[in-house]
């Protein structure tokens, strides 16, 4: 890792990963050129996160540890089965090597897997479509920490709540969006 980049540990979201991982006006409060005032956040800012944790990649280390590492993989949406076929890890652009780019490897997450999982992240180029979708990768990456049994985030109030790896992953992904009309106790 480089420091020069600007390396980050943190994340917005992006929400539940809607779209096969888009980062282009999803259902969460921060996306590509996203504007989300507070008045649009209608669940709710005590019951919609704004940013996690996310554990730093090393570049050009070789583990395949989903906690570090991540995916590389070719099609655009993504896929659950998209990203079980390929078997391609990025090392040379570590997860959070940059946070000025504001995309899933560096800057992004979504709550489509649960926190802290063993399911490795999976991220894509876009080829196309023009800006501002040029260069702008899909993905499926979420919070991650070194802490045993979860992550902490922050809600949209500022607010901050450490939340166990163990919850629903329907909740995980209720407590993401900003205007899903779901209400949860969950943190």
């Amino acid at each position: 890792m480089h420091p020069s980049f600007g390396p980050t540990n943190y994340a917005f979201s992006t929400g539940t990963g809607i779209g096969g991982g888009t980062p282009i006006k999803t259902d969460g409060v921060f996306y590509v050129n996203s504007e989300t005032h507070l008045s649009d956040i209608i669940d709710g800012t005590s019951n919609t996160i704004a940013i996690s944790e996310s554990n730093l990649g090393e570049s050009g280390n070789a583990s395949r540890d989903p906690q570090t590492a991540y995916k590389s993989t070719f099609a655009a949406p993504l896929s659950d089965n998209a990203c079980r076929a390929f078997n391609t890890w990025n090392y040379t652009d570590p997860r959070g090597f940059s946070w000025v780019n504001g995309e899933y490897r560096n800057g992004l997450f979504n709550t489509y897997y649960p926190p802290n999982s063993t399911m490795p992240d999976c991220l894509t180029p876009f080829p196309g479509g023009g800006p501002p979708m040029v260069c702008t990768p899909f993905g499926f990456k979420t919070a991650r920490s070194r802490h045993p049994g979860g992550v902490n985030i922050m809600r949209a109030d500022g607010s901050t709540a450490f939340l166990g790896q163990e919850i629903e992953l329907k909740v995980w992904r209720e407590i993401s969006t900003r205007m899903g009309r779901e209400v949860t106790d969950a943190f």
